[in-house]
């Protein structure tokens, strides 16, 4: 009997981890941080202030039809920002699907900045790829 109890604890606590570490794995943040300097394109005095910012996400490098968008209020000090994006319109899991993609960000309503920035690995992100050989797979 005392066996059968301790079994029982056991399978508990694996059942407990296993649903546990599968929600920690399975929640990827669908942000991504970015920050920039935001300066007077005339005189090159760096900003200060909150500005409209939107942020798009292409295919392309030039021209072509965004992907994903957001618009965000930004704190912007001494010309240096960070944006979270994602926050306010999630990036789907599947955009990044292993084709080039590039971001481009509008001030106001100044026309987009070019060039569009080529969104480009983190190193841990290498080892992300392993996953993607186990679909499938238990």
């Amino acid at each position: 009997m005392k066996n059968q109890k301790n079994f029982k604890a056991v399978f508990f606590f694996v059942i407990i981890n296993v649903v546990c570490f599968a929600s920690l794995v399975a929640q990827v943040p669908q942000l991504i941080n970015y920050q920039g300097v935001l300066t007077n394109p005339d005189t090159g005095e760096r900003l200060a202030g909150t500005y409209s910012m939107t942020f798009s996400i292409y295919s392309v490098e030039t021209g072509g039809t965004a992907i994903w968008t957001e618009t965000q209020d930004v704190t912007v000090q001494n010309g240096i920002f960070n944006a979270l994006l994602g926050n306010v319109n999630p990036i789907p899991l599947d955009l990044f699907d292993g084709s080039d993609r590039f971001l481009g960000v509008k001030v106001g309503d100044d026309d987009e900045m070019t060039p569009r920035k080529k969104l480009v690995s983190v190193g841990y992100a290498f080892k992300a790829n392993n996953s993607d050989k186990f679909s499938g797979k238990d």
